[in-house]
């Protein structure tokens, strides 16, 4: 991914085009289940849910058994609706931004990706070996 992020090459007149050819809604469902199949996401909203029944969560409050899926059911509501709110947002500034700041955008994103591929190969790899 961070290869193929540098190798980009930003042209508006094919970016117009391809917005207009994939809509809203195949884009935001194809980035939800990305998010939703990473192991980190759902170790980390497991991590999340966990933290709030432990700490948040007050004893005048219903038992968690009884409203637990609930809440976490209004926790994957909210992260969902701030998802859909930032990507409409940033789909709303990349209008704005020229195809210079978005080559570099795309380079920097990339050069990151490979980092924190190589980082995350270098943890496990730590895990497994001991070292």
């Amino acid at each position: 991914m961070g290869i193929g992020a540098i190798r980009t090459r930003v042209d508006m007149s094919k970016a117009l085009d391809l917005q207009q050819m994939e809509s809203l809604y195949r884009v935001y469902v194809a980035g939800l289940f990305i998010t939703l199949l990473n192991p980190l996401t759902i170790v980390g909203w497991l991590a999340l849910a966990g933290n709030f029944f432990e700490t948040v969560w007050r004893p005048d409050w219903p038992p968690k058994d009884s409203v637990g899926l609930v809440a976490i059911f209004v926790i994957l509501l909210g992260v969902q609706t701030w998802s859909l709110g930032l990507a409409a947002v940033l789909s709303s500034i990349r209008k704005a931004i020229s195809p210079n700041v978005l080559k570099w955008v795309s380079v920097i994103s990339g050069v990151l990706l490979i980092g924190y591929g190589l980082a995350a190969w270098r943890s496990a790899l730590g895990l497994l070996f001991n070292f």
